[in-house]
């Protein structure tokens, strides 16, 4: 039938049509995109997945560039590191040399002017090595002799020199030599300030200046010692008394604005290198070197206290109702086999009558002690520690703690990144804890038998008791809980922490936990994560952690860190006799031990990304392959459409 108005052989032909013509646009759209999945109409489940796999795709292919600019950052610095080698060989080289008597000063003169021409170009390279404008080895040279305005001692700003005129006329007695230096004995309560540096090796084994024991520092030093950011070099002490620059500073005793570095002190009893007893004031001061305590029968210990026989530490042995503040110390402490002695980084022991206070201080060396050990301080009775860190290696026989070995005082605003060990208690900020952990937080391995991320015991004797708005790493320091003692449902109250919560490490990357908690901003930089402190001796910036995105989320996993920082404090050689050449024979083997390790880690670094270049590689393939699957057209399939 043919009809006027209604024809369905027509309308059937038009839907074919239009069917085939549908098929045949399908098959050009997507032959021309190569795509099978151009909308999410066309596979909305294929599309979700093939959109998460480009992001992954895409993102690790930026971290592969990541990568290879972090290896490129890492050959710079490798590059650097092996012109450094070059320098310190020749230096050893010409210290071998003058160490040979058959040259007279003329020659050794030649040899200095040689040294010293190759120590300022070592100093060029650290602090001049850069990558796309950033320093790799971040570090300062120490300044330069006769400048009125540097980057001196502890400071974590600039110390202003005192010129020889002005110095005199404030009634400063000037010291240029070490024979003045060791005139201070005769005057202990002058007041003095130095005008360069001073190098001590003349002095085979300085006697201290001022005697004085725990409550009795009535003959030690109770003047002024201003450093006037100057150093005193190669101080060397071997005493039966309490051993250091003095022995002894009295409660009006003052010592600023000075750095001793190079030091190799042993004293009994009790040994720092600025002092073996403070009652005194310590700030804007830095020190270097080794310190031990030795035993010697002969003599005769009166100051004994609380059942220890000696204290060693970085700055000053035994603190006595004294001071240290915006200070630091790199000294590696060691109490040998000595027992009930107390190490720590700035101080080793804080007793007396009243209360010591260290503040805006760090520590970067070992510590050893026998029976306490801590970053900052070995054992305390009674101190309060603000803004303090510890980087080192700490480990003790009874206790030891990333800040405080046995603690009967307040920790706050304070943080350790240092390994802690401990045949018995041991915690990631105190090893006992009696008084107070405020606002700090430990990220350091932390290893003993009564162990705690924040700290091993609580101490009792009835004190108060307060940890408060404290973190540490779980995974760091090993440590899933906060106390060896911690027993929430215990009665007394003594043991109930406040908004104290371990950490995952990538946890401890997110600086909200830390401002929750209501952190200071005024004494923590959230900048970086997690915090560190503000307003902190310059030498801080020597830490140069790198981040490196070799993943493509946020997860810890995704970042590595990578620290090219190193110091070489004040590095210099002195060539002019046979002795000082021999001498420097250690100090430049100690710089190139220091550098070699440094470019094994640079070079183990430089493999490990190679390798997730490597790996980055497959996974892309294999993420390609799957979103192929999913995503590309198949070219023949669609021309057999057509």
């Amino acid at each position: 039938m043919i009809t006027t108005n209604f024809n369905p052989s027509v309308l059937s032909t038009q839907r074919n049509l239009n069917i085939a013509t549908n098929s045949l646009n399908t098959a050009l759209y997507r032959m021309s995109t190569g795509y099978k999945v151009n909308c999410a109409a066309d596979d909305a489940a294929g599309l979700f997945v093939a959109s998460n796999l480009n992001a992954n795709i895409r993102g690790l292919r930026q971290a592969q560039k990541n990568a290879q600019d972090g290896i490129s950052l890492l050959n710079t610095a490798e590059g650097g590191l092996a012109n450094m080698t070059d320098i310190l060989n020749r230096l050893r080289d010409l210290a071998v040399q003058g160490a040979n008597g058959v040259y007279d000063d003329s020659s050794l003169k030649a040899m200095q002017n040689e040294a010293d021409a190759l120590v300022e170009q070592l100093w060029q390279i650290k602090d001049g090595t850069k990558f796309n404008g950033r320093d790799i080895f971040n570090g300062t040279a120490p300044p330069p002799n006769g400048s009125n305005s540097a980057q001196g001692a502890g400071s974590s700003g600039s110390v202003t020199r005192l010129t020889e005129e002005e110095a005199i006329a404030q009634g400063y007695t000037v010291i240029k030599t070490a024979q003045d230096l060791d005139n201070i004995r005769n005057n202990l309560s002058g007041k003095y300030i130095l005008m360069g540096d001073i190098d001590l090796s003349s002095f085979s084994n300085w006697d201290p200046i001022g005697d004085g024991d725990l409550n009795d520092t009535a003959n030690g030093f109770s003047g002024i010692l201003d450093g006037n950011g100057y150093s005193i070099k190669k101080l060397n002490v071997n005493t039966n008394k309490s051993g250091g620059l003095f022995g002894a500073i009295s409660s009006s005793g003052e010592i600023k604005n000075l750095s001793v570095t190079n030091a190799n002190v042993k004293g009994f009893g009790y040994s720092g290198i600025i002092a073996g007893v403070s009652e005194g004031t310590i700030s804007n001061c830095n020190t270097s070197g080794d310190v031990t305590v030795v035993e010697n029968k002969n003599s005769n210990l009166a100051q004994q206290h609380r059942g220890f026989t000696g204290a060693v530490g970085g700055i000053t042995g035994l603190m006595s109702n004294g001071s240290i503040s915006q200070s630091y110390s790199s000294a590696n402490i060691t109490c040998g086999k000595n027992e009930g002695v107390a190490g720590g980084g700035i101080a080793g022991f804080s007793g007396g009558s009243g209360v010591s206070y260290i503040s805006n201080s760090y520590t970067t060396g070992n510590i050893s002690g026998t029976a306490m050990a801590g970053g900052i301080i070995g054992g305390s009775y009674y101190a309060v520690l603000t803004s303090t860190y510890a980087t080192g290696n700490i480990s003790g026989i009874e206790t030891a703690g990333g800040i405080a070995g046995h603690l009967t005082g307040v920790v706050s605003d304070s943080f350790s990144n240092a390994n802690v060990e401990s045949n018995d208690r041991a915690g990631g900020i105190a090893g006992i804890a009696v008084g107070g952990i405020l606002n700090s937080y430990a990220q350091g391995r932390v290893s003993g038998t009564s162990t705690g991320g924040l700290y091993g015991e609580y101490g009792g004797g009835g004190w108060t008791f307060d940890v408060s708005n404290s973190f540490w790493d779980i995974q760091k320091t090993g440590q899933n809980k906060i106390s060896n003692t911690y027993n929430p449902d215990s009665p007394g109250g003594y043991e109930k922490p406040d908004n104290c919560h371990g950490l995952s490490t990538s946890e401890m990357q997110n600086s909200q936990h830390f401002i929750d908690a209501g952190w200071d901003e005024n004494i923590w930089d959230f900048s970086s994560a997690p915090p560190t402190l503000k307003n902190m001796p310059e030498p801080q910036k020597l830490v140069n952690n790198i981040r490196l995105q070799i993943g493509s989320d946020s997860s810890e996993n995704s970042a590595i860190f990578i620290d090219t920082s190193f110091s070489l404090d004040d590095f210099f050689v002195d060539f002019f006799s046979q002795d000082s050449c021999a001498e420097a024979i250690d100090d430049i083997d100690s710089v190139l031990e220091q550098i070699n390790s440094k470019r094994a880690e640079i070079g183990a670094a430089i493999n490990r990304l190679n390798s997730i270049l490597e790996s980055q590689t497959t996974t892309i393939q294999n993420y390609t392959a799957a979103k192929s699957t999913i995503m590309d057209a198949d070219i023949l399939l669609n021309l057999l459409t057509l």
